[in-house]
């Protein structure tokens, strides 16, 4: 078993349980950039303004592709040398998930103390991350579905959600942002996107 983001190449290979462990909220990134660069930021309207800026991503991360596929520039590093490339201006800005960025940029802010969270923006592509299994171990997929859908009828499941994320997902304040959203074509044409339960919603309130 592992747990990861979807592509069609991973669904291809291995078994998934199709339930967003993170109801999707990984796909919902916010940037850190260099503090003096915000008010730039701020006239970002559109993914034309956003491509005027470069991007962070890791080497072999599928975020990477996803940008480059909406016509932004990327660079690429390890993950601890991007912050290091952030703060040396070798690129603008570095999209985090929402459940990463805050304790990240406080494990860093004394050594590179000109690192910021921008104030404004937020950008969203559909990620969810799945378990997968081995194509020959369908009984244990489907009893770990079971198990997952289950907690979701009984409430469980957003009440873990909201346990784990839900003060991060206050300090984000999504609701004050601007959100750009950016396609995924590395989602596979089975992804429930119509689902919506299975979704964290940025305009559900929470039990909703």
């Amino acid at each position: 078993m592992q747990w990861s983001a979807t592509t069609v190449d991973r669904e291809r290979r291995l078994l998934p349980v199709r339930v967003p462990t993170r109801r999707g909220l990984l796909g919902y990134r916010l940037l850190l950039i260099r503090r003096q660069r915000q008010s730039e930021f701020r006239d970002v309207r559109s993914l034309d303004d956003l491509r005027r800026f470069s991007i962070g991503q890791g080497f072999a991360w599928s975020d990477a592709e996803i940008l480059r596929s909406q016509g932004l520039r990327v660079e690429t590093g390890s993950y601890e040398g991007l912050f290091r490339m952030l703060a040396a201006g070798r690129f603008d800005c570095y999209p985090r998930g929402i459940n990463e960025v805050f304790t990240e940029l406080a494990a860093r802010q004394g050594e590179w103390p000109d690192l910021a969270l921008e104030d404004s923006l937020a950008l969203h592509y559909p990620m969810p991350y799945y378990f997968f299994f081995n194509k020959r171990n369908s009984a244990l997929a489907a009893r770990v579905e079971e198990g997952l859908l289950m907690m979701m009828k009984d409430g469980s499941f957003e009440r873990h959600f909201w346990a784990h994320h839900g003060a991060a997902l206050r300090q984000a304040r999504l609701g004050e942002r601007r959100l750009l959203r950016l396609h995924n074509p590395l989602l596979p044409a089975q992804t429930p996107l119509l689902q919506k339960e299975l979704w964290f919603d940025p305009d559900r309130k929470p039990g909703a």
